[in-house]
């Protein structure tokens, strides 16, 4: 059982993750695992247990959110979910087979990768964001089906729910608008986080109080968070992307550094 102080911590911070969520798309377990430790004095798999649950009720809410202002590109994210939740699972059956310390190298150059990626100029899309107001794009499907591939193998790898890496290659390889990608990744945040709550249950690794909490928390934060992102330019939200993973980059450079 967890005192009140804790759980008014643990409400504040999913609040704040799940406006994250909905600003970005992102699930953001990177940042909420170690936040809930630190910040909450969670034991690690409790954290982890709460992340996994905050990153499934935002991602939810957040999608509801987008979707209303026309920003899902369902045809092209449920396949990609799909395929990232059976890649992932093969992901971490891989992952005991390759050490930590090249998990998380792997894991620090993806990151600064998305980074560059994020840097380099955007190629045209239609004007005003063309596909939130009734017109429309063509991601290649199979581009996007490997991208499913790519980001649930990794997540399995890495342990991450891999929206953070996800967002930025929806930019650069299917050319989405930001306001499309980040509606239509919060899909595969979902399916992805779906799965790991399902497993976390059957490990007994959820409090259901404090997931509860988080819930509640993801109920404030995701909607406020997904109308900010309809209001912030695309340029202002690629910008708060890369200072995300640049904070993550630090993180993890800095884990290298005092480890060996």
């Amino acid at each position: 059982m967890f005192d009140l102080l804790t759980v008014v911590v643990v409400l504040v911070l999913s609040g704040a993750g799940a406006f994250a969520a909905g600003l970005l798309g992102i699930g953001g377990a990177v940042v909420m695992v170690p936040a809930y430790v630190y910040l909450a004095g969670l034991p690690i798999h409790a954290a982890a247990g709460v992340s996994v649950v905050l990153a499934l009720s935002s991602s939810l809410l957040s999608v509801r959110q987008h979707a209303k202002d026309r920003a899902v590109d369902l045809a092209t994210s449920l396949p990609m979910a799909g395929v990232a939740v059976a890649s992932g699972f093969l992901g971490g059956l891989a992952s005991g087979y390759v050490s930590a310390r090249f998990l998380t190298w792997l894991f620090a150059a993806i990151v600064i990768a998305a980074i560059g990626v994020l840097l380099l100029p955007q190629r045209s899309i239609d004007p005003a964001e063309y596909y939130l107001f009734g017109g429309s794009y063509r991601p290649s499907r199979v581009l996007a089906i490997g991208l499913g591939a790519l980001i649930g193998s990794l997540s399995g790898l890495l342990g991450t729910g891999g929206g953070f890496l996800l967002l930025p290659l929806m930019l650069v390889v299917l050319n989405m608008p930001i306001r499309v990608a980040i509606g239509s990744s919060l899909v595969v945040v979902a399916a992805s986080a779906a799965s790991g709550v399902i497993g976390k249950l059957l490990a007994g690794q959820v409090d259901l109080v404090l997931a509860g909490v988080a819930t509640l928390g993801a109920f404030c934060g995701s909607p406020i968070g997904a109308r900010a992102s309809r209001k912030l330019s695309p340029r202002v939200l690629r910008l708060l992307l890369v200072g995300l993973l640049g904070l993550i980059a630090v993180r993890v450079v800095g884990d290298l550094a005092t480890t060996r």
